[in-house]
């Protein structure tokens, strides 16, 4: 609200009167009369209106505002998730790789032991082979 300075200044005075002053601010208390009535009251129209559209625009502010926040709200809960799923996939991943590190320790170990009859085999056709007295006998 604005009022005129005019309308708060008590132009009659000259000097400030001591015992009237404020003891905070010295200042003297104005008398409100039926005519700084009016001029404040004619003041104040233009001003409720600037408010008012103050006001609305400040409403207006704080709408698109909530409608950001929402978005963003949004956004992240998206986003948590999206991360809550590629984790999961993440630990389905783990899982088979440690399941297929299991099943290529499985596989080293049969090639070791089938590598090692496949040489106990060699082994005994080697043998066989050196002996004459076999030959005839599986013919």
């Amino acid at each position: 609200m604005t009022v005129p300075l005019s309308a708060l200044v008590d132009t009659t005075k000259t000097a400030p009167d001591t015992d009237s002053l404020s003891p905070v601010t010295g200042a003297t208390p104005i008398a409100v009369t039926d005519d700084i009535a009016g001029v404040v009251t004619d003041d104040v129209t233009p001003a409720t209106s600037v408010l008012a559209r103050a006001l609305e625009a400040l409403r207006e502010q704080l709408a698109k505002a909530d409608q950001r926040e929402e978005s963003q709200r949004r956004r992240a809960e998206q986003a948590e998730r999206r991360i809550d799923e590629l984790q999961a996939l993440l630990t389905e991943a783990r899982r088979q790789i440690d399941r297929l590190h299991v099943d290529l320790a499985d596989a080293v170990t049969a090639e070791q032991i089938a590598a090692g009859e496949a040489s106990a085999l060699r082994a005994i056709v080697a043998s066989l082979r050196a002996r004459p007295g076999w030959r005839r006998w599986l013919r």
